[in-house]
């Protein structure tokens, strides 16, 4: 299996691959409402870590808040979008663009926020960060609830005269899941060869309509799970 950036496979087209998306938005994408989303999803994420996590892997880690205000000693970020790393090493985040160029083995926890509905391969993905964590280690992931396509339509409106836009026909071309059933997620994390896995509530935001449409209620889960000694 090759390992994985957080966008998927190499075997996709470059308009599917996010990472000259967020290259354009990096600079600003860190708006007061992403930033509470993200402060607030880490407090959900946190107690689902082993009690003595010392060294995390922050995966689509981005500019590196959920990883950062987990407040363990070490984060790792892995993150395919140049712009975002930069942002993320201004923070103090040891970030590397693919997850096999991380030195360390395995580390104590995975996180994941709002990325893998970027990710087709949903179910490889999840058992390689399986492999990069200890025996009682734990990934945890927070990402959208099914049935949010309007989640993504905003934000191809919003940013149709990005300069992302420019280079990659539809913006949402990187997005290939809009949210996931729960249980579907949980079986997901059980295939993948984790024990105790939970679902919880994790976020619920708004996203603001545009071009006349009302604001729509969005809702984000915490999924998580145990590795098996």
């Amino acid at each position: 299996m090759n390992s994985l950036s957080h966008h998927g496979s190499d075997e996709h087209p470059e308009n599917h691959d996010p990472g000259h998306y967020f290259d354009a938005l990096a600079a600003q994408w860190d708006s007061p409402e992403r930033v509470a989303r993200a402060q607030a999803l880490a407090r959900v994420m946190g107690p689902h870590l082993p009690a003595d996590t010392q060294i995390i892997i922050d995966f689509g880690c981005g500019s590196g808040i959920v990883g950062r205000s987990l407040g363990v000693r070490d984060v790792i970020g892995v993150e395919v979008s140049e712009k975002m790393r930069e942002v993320a090493a201004s923070h103090g985040v040891r970030v590397y663009e693919r997850l096999d160029e991380v030195p360390i083995c395995q580390v104590d926890a995975i996180v994941s926020s709002m990325v893998l509905h970027h990710v087709d391969d949903v179910a490889a993905t999840l058992r390689e960060l399986v492999s990069r964590v200890r025996p009682l280690g734990s990934v945890v992931v927070a990402d959208l609830d099914a049935g949010q396509e309007f989640f993504h339509a905003h934000m191809a409106r919003t940013d149709a005269s990005s300069p992302a836009a420019s280079d990659t026909p539809d913006p949402t071309a990187h997005v290939f899941h809009h949210g996931f059933d729960r249980d579907f997620f949980a079986s997901c994390l059980e295939d993948a060869g984790l024990v105790d896995v939970r679902v919880v509530d994790g976020y619920t935001g708004v996203k603001e309509g545009s071009e006349g449409e009302p604001a729509r209620q969005y809702s984000v889960f915490v999924a998580s799970g145990v590795k098996p000694q």
